[in-house]
């Protein structure tokens, strides 16, 4: 964390010092304002060119109505909280909802990994609530019992990070800092406006020259959610030129829908 870089700094007057990042950018003011304290343009070498191994995949689905599936997108009436969004799909009364959501997860996860994998590769699908986490790990294992399928949240062994074929974990307990061999998929539902967050969840995707495997990184998003939209426009402007190539798609079927009757879309 930056506030710990800065307390380094103004206390151990260390006569040199080296500093490493992938991520330093923010769009908050005072956060850029101390960066370029401690960092300043004249003192960073910023000639590396960045390889370009991974294939991003924004992928939005829709409602055929939040209102009345009473989704909420908050908790406090003010801030969009994804918590409070998944907490909603968890409890809705819809009895569509949760199926269709789950198989939308099953849609990318059967695509973008078990239709493609080779010997050793892995996948990590990420969420913001455990309980979703459980959930999820629940069904897949369900569906595919060969596998080894875990949950990797705070409480969890350290093992199941980095042991197992898929891991469904959360942004804090396997956003960054955490090496994952062969990690080859990865499926988010999270969303999050942080410009470094985004990176770093990008960053655990590393480029495998053994193979020719190209790493995929699927976001999903609302798109009848604005915030989701507008996440999603900033995030294509933080990646854009980290990243192989772009391919934008659509999940057809609306999450709250009947999926034996043929729905009338309203993106």
């Amino acid at each position: 964390a930056i506030n710990m870089v800065f307390g380094m700094f103004v206390y151990t007057n260390v006569p040199l010092v080296i500093g490493l990042s992938g991520t330093l950018r923010s769009r908050d003011p005072f956060l850029l304002r101390i960066q370029k304290l401690l960092f300043p343009a004249s003192v960073r070498y910023e000639k590396i060119r960045m390889a370009k191994y991974i294939n991003f995949l924004p992928t939005s689905y829709t409602f055929m109505n939040l209102m009345a599936n009473k989704i909420k997108l908050t908790y406090n009436g003010t801030m969009y909280s994804q918590a409070a969004y998944e907490d909603s799909i968890l409890k809705s009364k819809n009895r569509f909802l949760l199926k269709n959501f789950l198989k939308m997860i099953d849609t990318y996860f059967k695509e973008d990994f078990i239709d493609q994998k080779k010997d050793g590769e892995r996948a990590a699908i990420y969420f913001a609530r455990v309980d979703m986490c459980e959930l999820v790990v629940a069904f897949l294992k369900n569906k595919y019992p060969t596998m080894d399928i875990r949950k990797y949240t705070g409480e969890d062994p350290f093992e199941n990070a980095i042991e197992s074929e898929v891991r469904v974990t959360t942004r804090g307990s396997c956003g960054t800092a955490i090496d994952i061999k062969k990690l080859v998929s990865l499926i988010t539902f999270d969303n999050v406006d942080s410009d470094v967050g985004n990176l770093q969840l990008l960053g655990r995707l590393r480029e495998n020259k053994e193979t020719d495997t190209v790493p995929r990184f699927r976001q999903l998003y609302c798109s009848g959610i604005p915030k989701h939209v507008q996440y999603q426009k900033n995030r294509h402007e933080v990646v854009m030129d980290r990243v192989k190539n772009i391919t934008y798609s659509r999940y057809t079927t609306p999450l709250d829908s009947d999926p034996d009757r043929r729905e009338t879309l309203r993106d």
